[in-house]
């Protein structure tokens, strides 16, 4: 077994908390054909349950798993993930944690170097834990996903800062890539992110010691991937309870900037966001 691999099955493999767990085992008892449940985020940075959304990811067998009717699947297909939202009371104490869904063929096929859209491969080279497998193939499956983004991550830290440490070519990768989407994030966010996961961003250079430079045409690569941010918005307002409200609040959580929110705009959330993208961009709140 090579040492990114030994690494990624022993990370996945840690434990978490009760919480996390019985979250999980919600989450896969209102999906089909579960495949592999993933727990990333903010959450095993130590953040309260009551200060943040559980983040997950679901792997399942097929679109039609999740996605009923043309349109759905349609947009399924063209801006995959599809995001939920889930609620469940846990010892007296509510839960809240929104989860993507996605086909497991098409994440392995996202998070491979041939797909340049960093959207998977970025957020799957970052830390996470294996909570839930439906079978030992499955295990098996999730464990390479996870291995084949960190490897396209690292080739695209490499062609895109080719000397320096493995932390400014990691934060130099996730600076970049943040232009990709639409994101409420500050200017030092990708250096925070590295300073708070050292080890791991060491461990995966570490075992990458020949990782060959990947290069992509960024320019396009923000310009797609800022529509496809707004592909997913629109579909998650017919998937994501409250979407609007969390839109908001996370804005407020990585920028300080706070937007209250009018019944109108609950109501109609895509046109909201269209009428506030201006001035959110004006103010720098999303780049």
């Amino acid at each position: 077994m090579d040492p990114l691999h030994s690494y990624i099955e022993q990370e996945l493999a840690r434990p978490v908390d009760e919480p996390v767990l019985a979250m999980a085992e919600h989450i896969q008892s209102q999906c089909r054909n579960v495949q592999s449940i993933f727990v990333y985020g903010s959450t095993l940075r130590g953040v309260s349950y009551s200060e943040t959304l559980i983040d997950y990811y679901v792997t399942v067998l097929r679109t039609e798993d999740y996605a009923t009717g043309f349109f759905s699947k349609a947009f399924a297909r063209a801006a995959p993930p599809n995001v939920y939202f889930a609620e469940l009371d846990f010892g007296g104490q509510t839960l809240r944690a929104k989860y993507a869904v996605v086909p497991v063929g098409e994440l392995w096929h996202r998070v491979r170097p041939s797909h340049t859209n960093p959207y998977f491969w970025v957020r799957f080279c970052q830390p996470m834990r294996l909570v839930h497998v439906g079978s030992e193939l499955a295990r098996q499956q999730a464990q390479q996903i996870v291995c084949d983004a960190c490897r396209t991550a690292y080739r695209y830290a490499n062609g895109l800062q080719k000397s320096g440490t493995a932390e400014q070519k990691w934060a130099a990768l996730f600076s970049e890539t943040y232009l990709t989407e639409l994101r409420p994030e500050h200017t030092d966010r990708a250096s925070q992110i590295v300073a708070n996961q050292r080890t791991h961003f060491q461990s995966i250079a570490h075992s990458l010691p020949d990782a060959e430079p990947l290069t992509a045409n960024w320019g396009r690569e923000k310009l797609r991937g800022k529509v496809l941010t707004v592909l997913r918005l629109i579909k998650a307002t017919t998937t994501f309870a409250s979407g609007a409200d969390y839109v908001a609040w996370k804005i407020e959580r990585h920028t300080g900037q706070k937007i209250t929110l009018t019944a109108w705009q609950r109501r109609h959330p895509v046109l909201a966001g269209f009428l506030l993208l201006p001035s959110l961009l004006k103010k720098g709140v999303i780049r």
